[in-house]
């Protein structure tokens, strides 16, 4: 009995499409409804992420190799075998000086531990292999002076001495070496001596005259599957038509081109100055991207707005522990007393400024509702008053206070503006006024002591900006 399959809804192969691919749904188009679509539609997947495991893979190792010297003190002490065979693709052996002088410290150290030979003799061809070593600094080649500079602080610091080759004496001196310390010196050498000179390498030169890297062999093994896949990338889109010629494509995917010349000193001589590296780092970016795992403009931009956001963060913290302790040091009473004499006359004339807008502009604007608020009141007074309603039974008298007595309101309420006025105006009025003004601020700040407003007012101050430091750092 033959089966036939039938094709996949349109709904559904899109949906599978944006799936699978859920960043780049214009790179890739849904799966085909034919047999022969869907066999190619597959394979064309399939390529893509076997390409980008090769250049995971291969950014890996550029990554490694890339680090490796710096490294290589580290791989030594949890991966020694490794160091063993990937020292030579680097040229890296061990170097002769610091080697031998190992080798002879532990010669040392047996025999005298067992009684063996002249111990006067072994001490003195260690005292002369150190005075080499401080002469000639075999660390230098390899860039490594820095570790030979341990070496000789932690002698120094050993044998309580300033100087550095002093030191190198005095620790393979008879006097050091004593039966009864010859255990603790060892175990001094083995644990803070042993692994810094054992980082010491030489590394071999090329007949370029430049350190020795065969790297670019073993990257030349990822050629061929980049190159496979960079042409056949290439005339698939230029037959969909979607780069006009190999020249345009080689544009928009330059970052590819890279995996097609091998790292290393002796093919391109700026293979190991980092430049390269970044490059297939960006290429290894788009390829994840056109596949819908990241986007590499994205990520960085993210975490830089990540990190300007904490650091704004941090910085209003800090701002806002810095205005809660100025509130806690505020005191009210001791900021008016020390004012200067400019700056009380500033803060007069600003009394003055804003009381003469009061009175000139506000007050006007209010004196309807004033005089309207003032005529209730005092007729809801007499209407309370026993002698006025015995004066409201006279005939003439009682409707004279009814009728007189909003224009009797109206004349007070204008006298008062008109004194407030002209007072604004009398020298002599405004000194009486500033007085006033000091005298109204002495019992205002008497009265803010004695029931602890001010300190009710530092205490919400300071829990609210509290509140907003936890909001920031929430």
């Amino acid at each position: 009995m033959s089966s036939t399959t039938g094709p996949l809804p349109v709904s559904l192969s899109k949906k599978l499409a944006r799936a699978l691919f859920p960043g780049r749904d214009d790179d890739f188009r849904p799966m085909p409804q034919s047999l022969r679509g869907r066999l190619l539609w597959c394979l064309d997947l399939a390529s893509h992420w076997s390409i980008l495991f090769l250049a995971l893979v291969n950014l890996g190792l550029v990554l490694f190799d890339y680090s490796y010297l710096d490294l290589r003190h580290h791989y030594l002490s949890f991966a020694p075998r490794l160091v063993e065979r990937y020292d030579p693709v680097k040229g890296v052996s061990p170097h002769r000086l610091t080697q031998g002088y190992v080798a002879a410290a532990a010669t040392t150290f047996e025999k005298l531990r067992a009684g063996d030979g002249d111990g006067a003799a072994l001490l003195a061809d260690m005292r002369q292999r150190s005075q080499q070593l401080y002469q000639e600094d075999p660390f230098s080649g390899a860039g490594l002076s820095g570790v030979f500079e341990q070496i000789k602080n932690r002698l120094r610091r050993h044998a309580k001495v300033d100087s550095g080759k002093e030191a190198f004496m005095v620790f393979w001196s008879a006097q050091n070496l004593t039966p009864a310390r010859l255990a603790q010196e060892q175990a001094f050498f083995d644990q803070r001596l042993r692994p810094l000179l054992a980082r010491n390498y030489y590394r071999a030169l090329g007949e370029n005259g430049r350190p020795f890297d065969a790297f670019w062999m073993i990257d030349l093994l990822f050629i061929p599957f980049f190159a496979f896949d960079f042409l056949v990338r290439g005339a698939l889109e230029l037959r969909r038509g979607k780069y006009p010629s190999w020249k345009a494509f080689c544009y928009a995917r330059w970052y590819d081109l890279v995996y097609f010349v091998p790292l290393g000193q002796y093919v391109v001589p700026l293979g190991q100055s980092g430049w390269l590296h970044l490059v297939r780092g960006i290429s290894v970016g788009h390829r994840m991207r056109r596949l819908g795992l990241i986007n590499p403009i994205t990520v960085p931009q993210r975490a830089a707005e990540r990190a300007i956001n904490l650091a704004t963060d941090l910085v209003s913290v800090r701002l806002l522990s810095n205005y809660q302790e100025s509130i806690r040091r505020f005191d009210l009473d001791e900021t008016i007393r020390e004012l200067s004499a400019d700056e009380r006359e500033r803060f007069n004339r600003f009394v003055e400024l804003h009381l003469q807008v009061a009175v000139t502009r506000i007050l006007p604007q209010v004196i309807p509702d004033l005089q309207t608020m003032l005529t209730y009141s005092a007729q809801q007074a007499l209407n309370e008053s026993p002698t006025f309603q015995q004066l409201r039974a006279l005939p003439v008298v009682g409707g004279m206070a009814e009728r007189y007595l909003p224009d009797l309101v109206a004349e007070i309420v204008n006298g008062i503006q008109r004194g407030m006025g002209a007072a604004l105006e009398d020298p002599t009025q405004r000194d009486l006024s500033r007085q006033l003004g000091d005298k109204l601020v002495e019992l205002i700040l008497t009265e803010l002591r004695t029931l602890e407003t001010e300190q009710e007012i530092k205490r919400y101050l300071i829990e609210s900006l509290e509140q907003q430091k936890n909001k920031l750092l929430s």
